[in-house]
């Protein structure tokens, strides 16, 4: 076979840039081989892109007194090529850095700065996206100042990509904080966006605010927002509204404001690190907002959600702090919150309330389970709205190390027809003072239990384990509060109270539930009768021997 490697070269040369086809003679047979060599435009003005499927990269910095770069077309790159876009000098509003929109996806906008000039007017957002899927922004350094203005807007897009960019933003003022105009980043109307590796300073609301999104994902960002001499309300690190949204592995630490806002269907929040307070400059209120600052809050429509593996420092200096929050849970939601660090600590002149967990307007659905809960003025408090039927399981409840005054671990500020009923302390572990029978309540109705689980083994006289021995556990009242079947092994685990604490007409009463009658039986092995008072967590062995036996004198499994 000859090779005719001059003649390529000189088909190369001859053929255009961005088509070359290469003609190789192999065997009597012809092979072409085209080579697509999309040569790059540069750019040396501000204006409009509207070559689709082009890459626009920057030769020097650029200048507007509007909007710099609008782009009309699909399948664009606009590489900044380290260079800087200085934007809005005229001073009027609406003007973007960047604009692209009008269904048009797959935009990337990469690799430089952005900088609003600070005699734009309001709504002057570094980029401003619209209509389009599949948009990357990334990598570039963002810097905002005038009223209402943004680092990323999106709207009505879906699978964005924001990620690796530094947004600084020295907005001081904003129209409507209902529509969460304070925020770095935000994305509306959209779904599957991925925000990530992000690092937000400022800001007058919040970091990143993801709006029926259902599917995104927020992680690994930084962000600080707040620190302006004005605070807005709903001020979150991040936001996210919409099913199946996952807001992982990020640190939340602002100047003033608050950590993670989680609503929707099936949503998470893990992994985070917060470190929130808030700051007494709210003008709608005249000071602290309502609740202060809450490090991870869930709130209607919430259903199945879950946090979990988060680390949270809520901090009352002059106004409150809550280190969980949970506001609106319906009956059934299933929401779990577990496996987390809250804190609520007293800082500085310390007048604002810190409480760990604290719930208004809770109906059930919700459980809190194997957490660390600290507080300087409660462990677990309900607001004014009240809260019923929520389960707090297996937590370690610690007295902080700041405590108020009025320290309690258990604070019902429930009022008026809001009763809260149907709480229940299941093997919770004390520490620094914290104790279930420390409580605060106001006149209004409330109802705590405080639960042991006692694991009970049922066994024939030679002590193996018997399957499927029935097992019932009645209460001093009279009332059935168990019946199951053991296991494999012989064994079962009954939730048992100890007491019941509880408000009628304004006056508090404590109800024991103590001791118990433990009827354990199995066809052809007899019955085990015993009496049983349960203090902690326990368990407990019986014999079935064939013969009843009287029963046994009180147990008190506190030693045990």
């Amino acid at each position: 076979m000859q090779r005719n490697f001059p003649s390529l070269i000189r088909v190369l040369r001859t053929r255009p840039a961005h088509l070359a086809s290469i003609a190789v003679l192999m065997a009597g047979a012809v092979l072409f081989v085209a080579v697509q060599v999309n040569a790059a435009t540069n750019l040396s003005s501000c204006g409009t892109l509207a070559q689709a499927g082009e890459t626009y990269v920057l030769s020097q910095n650029l200048t507007a007194e509007g909007t710099c770069l609008t782009v009309t077309a699909g399948n664009i790159t606009i590489d900044l090529n380290g260079h800087t876009i200085t934007y809005g000098t005229g001073g009027a509003n609406d003007v973007y850095g960047v604009r692209t929109g009008w269904s048009h996806s797959n935009i990337r906008v990469t690799n430089g700065t952005i900088r609003q000039s600070q005699s734009a007017g309001s709504f002057a957002h570094a980029v401003y996206a619209s209509s389009g899927t599949n948009d990357q922004f990334d990598n570039l350094t963002i810097e905002v100042y005038t009223d209402s203005s943004a680092g990323i807007v999106t709207l009505w897009g879906a699978g964005h990509h924001v990620h690796h960019n530094t947004i600084t933003s020295q907005v001081q003022t904003i129209q409507n904080r209902h529509q969460n105009q304070g925020y770095s980043i935000q994305l509306w109307n959209g779904g599957t966006f991925n925000v990530h590796d992000n690092t937000l300073i400022g800001g007058p609301q919040g970091g990143i605010f993801v709006y029926h999104a259902n599917g995104s994902r927020v992680y690994s960002n930084d962000i600080s927002h707040g620190g302006g001499s004005i605070g807005y309300s709903n001020n979150f690190c991040i936001g996210a509204s919409g099913d199946s949204v996952e807001v992982f592995s990020n640190t939340c630490h602002p100047v003033q404001g608050r950590g993670i806002h989680l609503s929707g269907n099936g949503s998470k929040a893990y992994s985070n690190t917060i470190n929130v307070v808030e700051l007494a400059n709210n003008t709608e209120y005249g000071g602290c907002q309502a609740g202060g600052t809450y490090g991870v809050q869930i709130e209607t429509p919430a259903a199945n959600l879950e946090v979990y593996g988060n680390t949270v420092i809520a901090r009352a200096d002059a106004c409150a702090a809550q280190a969980f929050r949970a506001s609106g849970i319906a009956s059934g939601s299933n929401c779990r919150v577990y496996g987390n660090s809250f804190t609520a600590q007293r800082v500085g002149a310390g007048t604002g309330v810190a409480n760990a967990v604290s719930l208004a307007g809770v109906g059930g659905g919700l459980t809190i389970e194997s957490n660390t809960l600290s507080g300087d003025s409660a462990n677990f408090q309900v607001d004014w709205d009240g809260a019923s039927d929520v389960l707090l399981q297996g937590n370690t409840i610690a007295k902080g190390s700041n405590p108020s005054t009025q320290y309690a671990t258990i604070n019902f500020g429930n009022g008026g027809t809001h009763p809260s009923l149907g709480i229940v302390l299941r093997n919770s572990t004390y520490q620094n003072g914290a104790d279930d029978s420390s409580y605060r309540v106001r006149s209004a109705a409330y109802e705590y239990t405080v639960q042991w689980s006692l694991q009970v083994s049922a066994t024939d006289a030679a002590g193996t384990g018997l399957p499927g021995a029935n097992v019932s556990l009645v209460n001093v009242l009279g009332t059935n509060a168990f019946t199951g079947t053991t296991n494999a092994a012989g064994i079962v685990s009954a939730p048992l109270g100890e007491y019941r604490r509880y408000n009628v007409s304004g006056v508090n009463y404590v109800e024991s539930l103590n001791p118990y009658t433990l009827v354990i039986s199995k066809s052809g092995h007899g019955t085990s009768f015993s009496t049983v008072s349960v203090t902690q967590v326990g368990s407990m062995s019986r014999p079935l021997t064939g013969d009843a036996t009287s029963p046994a004198a009180v147990t008190d499994l506190r030693g045990v």
